[in-house]
């Protein structure tokens, strides 16, 4: 028989109750719920592929790209609120093709294409990763 993971990091991601769910807080299944409800409404009125459940929405501490402490509360949009990414626009809300990052992140990637995006990064890593004078 084996044992039951402790901590919240090393548990299995399963599809349980709400209030077992990976030990998530209400706070937090409801930011992951709305962020499914509103993918779903998306790919319908868009015409993309969707094939996420709640399994395959994490939410973070912060956001990955930018490090900003992620707000789950659920009030007004601002850049900390959670967003989930299409990494691949075109192929929708499919499993492994979605990631959650913050609103800012993502209104930034939206902006611009990919080719603009690796421009912007080529342009400015050395740069930015320069020592100061």
């Amino acid at each position: 028989m084996t044992q039951e993971p402790t901590s919240t990091s090393d548990a299995p991601s399963t599809a349980s109750s709400s209030s077992g769910r990976r030990g998530l807080t209400p706070t937090d299944l409801a930011a992951e719920r709305r962020l499914l409800n509103s993918a779903r409404y998306r790919a319908k009125r868009d015409g993309l592929p969707f094939g996420i459940d709640l399994d395959d929405i994490v939410i973070p501490e912060r956001c990955p790209i930018l490090g900003v402490v992620l707000n789950r509360s659920g009030g007004p949009r601002n850049n900390a609120t959670p967003s989930l990414d299409k990494i691949v626009p075109e192929h929708g809300y499919t499993k492994g093709n979605v990631v959650v990052v913050c609103w800012r992140a993502n209104r930034l990637k939206s902006s611009a294409g990919k080719t603009e995006l690796a421009a912007l990064a080529r342009f400015y890593a050395p740069q930015l990763l320069k020592e100061p004078p």
